[in-house]
């Protein structure tokens, strides 16, 4: 019964708050927006698929970082769907550690574990940053006329610090 009346009383505050929100909104003006007289609406659908695709693959990235007992606990399923409702969150709250809270917190509810549940999310985190130096660095090397060379030589620096730092743990044995 107590969770019926606590669920009756989220369902209410979400219902106040979402027409709180509609009520706010200055429909003409967002009807001019979103339009889509003039563009290409054969475009946004694929690009939709896309993106929900990219965040699928964002979860089997994280669950490569989940420990043997975290991805037993969870099923692919599961996962992509902490993966939305994470994502939800970072849309919705401003950064993204609120998304990077959720997916640990959930880990650390089923597995009891909470170094290994913030270390998966941590990882992920750190592993998104690499790539994201690694299309930098490639970037600034075949447009390096075009880069100021003062950020060209730090964005690479902290490259090759990152790989330096990485090949040091592989190296001592603490990243498996």
């Amino acid at each position: 019964m107590k969770k019926r009346v606590f669920f009756v009383i989220q369902l209410f505050c979400s219902a106040a708050i979402f027409y709180w929100v509609l009520r706010l909104i200055n429909w003409k003006v967002f009807s001019t927006i979103f339009s889509f007289q003039n563009e290409r609406l054969y475009l946004v659908v694929p690009a939709l698929l896309l993106h929900f695709f990219g965040l699928i693959i964002l979860t089997f990235r994280w669950r490569m970082f989940l420990s043997a007992d975290e991805q037993a606990a969870f099923t692919k399923w599961e996962l992509i769907k902490i993966l939305f409702i994470s994502r939800f969150f970072s849309n919705l709250l401003p950064g993204q550690f609120s998304s990077d809270s959720y997916r640990a917190y959930i880990v650390y509810n089923r597995t009891k574990k909470l170094g290994n549940s913030m270390m998966s999310v941590l990882f992920d985190r750190f592993s998104g940053m690499f790539v994201i130096f690694t299309i930098s660095c490639t970037t600034i090397l075949f447009n390096l006329e075009k880069v100021p060379h003062n950020i060209a030589l730090t964005v690479i620096s902290i490259y090759i610090a990152l790989i330096l730092f990485i090949v040091s743990l592989i190296i001592n044995g603490r990243l498996r």
